[in-house]
């Protein structure tokens, strides 16, 4: 079975919303320095508008503002799409997320409930994207900035939108960062192995929020399964005889692993052929030829109903 079944997860997305933040700022009355900071901000010179609003903020009256918070959350966002939204660790970012959550704090009366809700849910989505992309392109240096980066978005999505269930997207993160975990392992199995278990783990972490997940089930017996049968090919005739022994019982281990994960995938797609293979692959292995057999003839009889 080795190479012959793809190891498939569930399509990912990116917030295309994102490019269409508005960059309007809201004009309500605030202080004398707040307010030149607005009119800064509405000429286009952020970076003037930036130093007004530090200016500003030095103040006990705006300290104490909610709208002063905002204003400088909403000015430090488009210093970020301007000049950093390319970067992950984007200092502009984070001081734009820490302003608006104090103009949350302070906003009492929730005047400015919507517009803190609709600048945080932009930034907040910022992160998702770029975790996604980090696993997308996972190396063994990255691994952890994927996790802190998805990690600031799950911290972020029920504050601005309380009933949110951040499940879905965490299984999509999960699922691209099981899948870099792998690519890792491949590109050197004998050294790489610990990659494996970190792919292994992240599945494992779906079917906790999510046992019903085929994907998920289907791709942890495959590690199984082509972990044993890597470890096969790599007997020869140099092999000790108790090398052998060893290595046989490891995989007969892993074979039995493999195998309550493939029986649950099937039971989710019992007419998916991919799963038909790993269970007669995975019972040949176990030398149970009965069982095998009969998901041979399963699958027989499925590619013959397609002719």
């Amino acid at each position: 079975m080795g190479g012959n079944i793809k190891i498939a997860f569930a399509a990912l997305w990116l917030f295309a919303a994102l490019v269409s933040s508005s960059g309007k700022l809201l004009a309500q009355p605030g202080t004398a320095k707040t307010q030149r900071a607005v009119e800064l901000h509405e000429s286009g010179d952020l970076t003037a508008a930036r130093e007004q609003i530090l200016e500003a903020l030095k103040e006990t009256a705006a300290a104490n503002d909610a709208y002063s918070w905002y204003v400088k959350g909403f000015i430090y966002k488009e210093l970020y799409k301007r000049d950093d939204q390319e970067s992950r660790n984007s200092h502009n970012r984070e001081i734009s997320v820490d302003a608006i959550l104090k103009a949350i704090q302070l906003d009492s009366e929730d005047k400015l409930y919507e517009y803190n809700r609709k600048a945080l849910k932009y930034l907040a989505q910022t992160y998702f994207n770029d975790a996604l992309l980090v696993a997308g392109s996972l190396n063994k240096r990255n691994d952890q900035e994927a996790r802190k980066l998805f990690g600031r978005y799950k911290e972020l999505l029920p504050l601005y939108e309380p009933q949110a269930d951040v499940t879905p997207y965490e299984v999509d993160f999960l699922g691209r960062l099981a899948s870099g975990y792998r690519a890792i392992y491949h590109n050197n199995r004998d050294s790489n192995y610990v990659y494996l278990t970190e792919s292994i783990s992240c599945y494992e972490n779906i079917l906790r929020l999510n046992n019903e997940h085929y994907t998920a089930n289907y791709n942890i017996a495959i590690s199984y399964y082509n972990l044993a049968a890597y470890r096969i090919s790599k007997i020869d005739y140099q092999t000790e005889l108790f090398d052998l022994i060893v290595i046989q019982d490891e995989c007969l281990k892993q074979f039995r692993q493999s195998l309550p994960y493939m029986l649950k995938a099937d039971s989710l797609r019992p007419d998916r052929k991919e799963t038909l293979k790993g269970l007669m692959a995975i019972y040949l292995s176990m030398n149970d030829t009965d069982k095998s057999d009969f998901h041979k003839r399963k699958l027989e009889a499925i590619i013959g109903g397609e002719k």
